[in-house]
């Protein structure tokens, strides 16, 4: 056994057929697309937090929609419902160039783009019947 968890051995296995599939997410099953999507987004958010998300284009171009229709796939309509508050904020290219120029900005605005305001970062993932 390599030690690996389930989840990890998915989300490898994951990456690996998406790479055969020339990284385009929508040639994925549902499942393999859910992970990839969450996956890397996760990626980000927890390297950077929603500063980071929204400085920079989604993984693979995606539609921020997308994220959130993946994250309530799994059960996790609270996190997708922060998000989509937080894309309706943050998303616009002008805003995000104004931003990027004016860090205090994001210090301003941690109230919604926090963690801290989802509940745990453990709270957000899980799904919405069990908190």
């Amino acid at each position: 056994m390599s030690g690996k968890s389930f989840l990890d051995r998915a989300a490898e296995y994951t990456y690996q057929e998406l790479e055969r599939l020339g990284n385009d997410p929508s040639k994925l099953d549902v499942p393999q697309r859910t992970v990839a999507i969450l996956y890397s987004i996760q990626a980000i958010i927890d390297n950077g937090g929603f500063q980071y998300l929204f400085e920079n284009d989604l993984p693979y171009l995606l539609p921020y929609m997308t994220v959130s229709d993946a994250y309530r796939r799994i059960g996790a309509a609270h996190a997708a419902e922060r998000l989509d508050k937080a894309v309706s904020i943050f998303s616009s290219r002008t805003l995000r160039s104004i931003m990027r120029r004016d860090s205090s900005l994001w210090s301003r605005s941690t109230n919604i783009m926090s963690f801290s305001h989802w509940g745990t970062k453990s709270a957000a993932m899980k799904p919405s019947g069990r908190r």
